[in-house]
């Protein structure tokens, strides 16, 4: 946050209000919450989760929706902004599988442990996320992760050849060669 673009409001008490518009940048509100007392930090910057005070219960499919960014540093509530929301391609999928009550994925009894159970791969076949019916329980997201581990348990390796050197137990390595 800065004052007339230049002085920033570092360390400052300030309320922000958020509110849902339907139709368009001017249209009907049908959300709102004010979250009051947020503080800046030295550089004027503020962190806030938008929907943590009060439920966000909207049809989606009603849409186009705005999302209106009001600000009072103490003087009443001033505009900072009004944008579209917007979905993102594969979250507009989700409706071909919003019938799907359970998933249940199960290997057979004398299934290799070493077998995934699924894989998700990139379009030049290198996996990039598993899940294996091992029984160890752990969560392996990057190129070659956990490759070695084939008696750890409750591990979680994210980022390219994450922990490939440990069979150890409850281990979180991220980044690239981590563990």
């Amino acid at each position: 946050m800065a004052s007339d673009g230049n002085t920033v409001l570092e360390n400052i008490s300030l309320d922000v209000r958020f509110e849902i518009l339907q139709g368009s940048t001017t249209g009907e509100m049908v959300w709102t919450e004010t979250q009051t007392g947020i503080t800046t930090n030295d550089y004027g910057l503020f962190s806030i989760n938008v929907g943590s005070d009060t439920e966000i219960s909207i049809d989606w499919n009603n849409g186009p929706y705005f999302l209106k960014v009001e600000v009072d540093l103490g003087n009443g509530f001033q505009e900072f902004g009004n944008s579209e929301l917007l979905s993102v391609p594969y979250a507009l999928n989700t409706k071909s599988v919003s019938s799907l009550e359970n998933l249940d994925i199960r290997g057979s009894v004398d299934m290799d442990p070493d077998s995934a159970l699924f894989e998700v791969k990139r379009n030049d076949g290198q996996t990039i996320f598993a899940v294996y019916n091992s029984g160890s329980y752990n969560v392996m997201v990057g190129n070659n992760t956990g490759l070695s581990n084939l008696s750890g348990m409750n591990n979680v390796y994210l980022g390219t050849s994450a922990g490939m050197l440990n069979n150890g137990n409850s281990n979180v390595f991220i980044g690239n060669n981590a563990g």
